[in-house]
């Protein structure tokens, strides 16, 4: 089976996959009350940064605080509201205002979220002006500089449901047709791809071509770094659906290419639609019967919200005790997974010691890993219910971004229903496939 890859900087957070075992079986059901009927475990924290990053918002009623602490703790809090534009305007506030180092760095670190999921690239610019150490060293700014130049982004929705025709990578990530400048190649659905991303090879067959004063470097879960360049893709399609000036980025096909022993080829993206499209578009994920359907996602009310964005997208779950998890959610990876802080809340009781292989831009690198068997989580409506699921020591230290996760949340949950995401309305379910056999 095949696991995400972490490829991120501060800009651009993930993109590509990995190689590892399979994690084990899992079956989804309707939620039983007995499951959340239990006390949580919750975790409290004595350092305000630990506390925000790991989503102790009580820190503040429990605790002396300051002004511009309390104000980035209620930034937090509006994310998990949806009211993306009061975090950004509490948070621009602080950077303004606070000339304490640290409090600038942690601040800009959760702005960046904010700003690139409202495609403000004249904002991160500035962002990165008045930080003394720029965004990154990576050299995403010039990435940024590049989309800047270009008019906004628009996505022309069909009057109806458009229904596409899906096929799983053999990873079981969802992929569907995209055609670009009369060209067209299966690209992955990805919610781990800040943006979408497009291998050298169809780029070259796309028109596009290599500008050297804007590139950038990202790091790989292998410790390795590739080169990347900008596009500003005219107009792209998928079904009936088009999505104009929009932004993605290059990779040379090698560093999509995933062997076995160097030399069997295992799969190749071509393409990855990433979570700049997405983001703004309801797709209904049908794993069991390969199709997506796209509509334009319809504002309303929801008091009730488990979808979220924190420079990542990001699932509120309960498990069976009712505890509380937030899980960076990467439909690009083939198995959900704990992360090591995960570990606080879990009854590790029967855990055992395995190995994994992971692979990606660079090459391949054994990790270790926790098993846990008969672990529930609860997402809206179900209960998920695995078999045997991993604790990933090696992957829960990479944090994307600011906030701290407790796993990561794949594919596999909806192998045998639909998943929908609808992030406008902060809403994302599963729904079974009532003759699933």
């Amino acid at each position: 089976m095949w696991k995400k890859i972490m490829l991120f900087t501060s800009v651009i957070f993930l993109i590509g996959c990995s190689i590892s075992v399979n994690t084990g079986e899992l079956e989804v059901l309707p939620i039983r009350e007995s499951a959340v009927e239990n006390s949580p475990k919750v975790i409290t924290y004595d350092n305000f940064w630990d506390a925000m990053q790991n989503f102790d918002f009580e820190y503040v009623e429990r605790n002396s605080v300051t002004e511009n602490e309390e104000h980035l703790c209620f930034g937090l809090q509006y994310i998990f509201e949806g009211e993306y534009q009061k975090s950004e305007k509490l948070f621009s506030h602080i950077i303004d205002n606070d000339p304490d180092s640290l409090f600038l760095e942690k601040t800009a670190n959760i702005l960046q979220g904010m700003l690139t999921l409202d495609f403000d690239y004249l904002g991160l610019i500035d962002l990165d002006e008045k930080l003394p150490k720029n965004l990154d060293e990576l050299g995403t700014i010039d990435l940024v500089k590049f989309y800047s130049q270009g008019e906004p982004e628009k996505i022309i929705f069909a009057n109806n449901p458009v229904p596409v025709e899906t096929e799983l990578s053999i990873s079981g990530v969802p992929m569907v047709e995209v055609e670009i400048n009369g060209v067209k190649k299966k690209f992955w659905i990805d919610t781990g791809a800040e943006l979408t991303v497009l291998a050298s090879d169809f780029a070259d067959k796309c028109g596009f071509e290599a500008d050297e004063n804007y590139t950038a470097e990202v790091g790989t879960s292998t410790d390795v770094k590739v080169s990347t360049w900008p596009v500003i893709i005219d107009e792209m399609k998928i079904g009936d659906v088009k999505i104009q000036n929009h932004r993605a980025f290059v990779i040379d096909k090698k560093n999509l290419t995933f062997k076995m022993l160097k030399i069997i080829k295992l799969l190749k993206i071509d393409g990855i639609i990433g979570w700049n499209a997405i983001q703004n578009m309801k797709l209904e994920i049908d794993y069991k019967n390969l199709q997506t359907t796209i509509t334009k996602p319809v504002k309303m009310e929801n008091k009730h919200r488990n979808f979220h964005f924190g420079m990542v997208p990001f699932i509120s779950l309960k498990d069976e005790n009712n505890t509380d998890f937030q899980f960076f959610l990467d439909t690009g990876a083939s198995s959900t997974d704990f992360y090591t802080k995960a570990i606080a809340k879990l009854d590790t009781t029967g855990m055992e010691v395995s190995k994994a292989k992971i692979g990606g831009a660079g090459g391949f690198q054994n990790i270790k890993q926790y098993d846990m068997f008969d672990k529930t989580l609860i997402l809206g409506k179900n209960q998920i219910n695995f078999a045997k699921i991993a604790i990933n020591p090696d992957l829960g230290d990479h944090d994307a971004g600011f906030f701290k996760f407790d796993g990561v949340l794949g594919s596999d949950i909806a192998k045998n229903g639909t998943l929908i995401l609808d992030f406008q309305n902060g809403v994302c379910e599963l729904v079974i496939d009532e003759n699933n056999d």
